[in-house]
């Protein structure tokens, strides 16, 4: 289940703090309404008891007579592992929802 966060203005940023292992990067994020422009978190937990997520800025484009919602995505990391406490973390604010 995805988690909608606010828009990575500062993706360079974002992923250089990833590579060095500084998970703070996510909780300095705040929640906002998936309608609107924001971050998407997807968390995966392995059988192994590791975690990995994905994230990626989506932007809404005009919706042409579905009435669905549509979005430009743009892939900031891809499976990229997360310590088990930020995972944790996550999975928690998941099952808040």
């Amino acid at each position: 289940m995805p988690i909608q966060f606010s828009i990575l203005v500062d993706q360079a940023d974002f992923v250089e703090r990833l590579e060095k292992g500084d998970f703070t990067v996510f909780t300095s994020m705040r929640r906002v309404n998936p309608r609107f422009e924001h971050s998407q978190i997807t968390l995966y937990h392995s059988p192994g008891n590791e975690f990995y997520v994905s994230v990626t800025n989506q932007r809404p484009r005009e919706s042409r007579g579905s009435g669905k919602p549509s979005y430009d995505s743009q892939e900031i990391v891809r499976e990229i592992r997360i310590n088990s406490e930020v995972g944790n973390v996550l999975k928690r604010q998941i099952r808040t929802d």
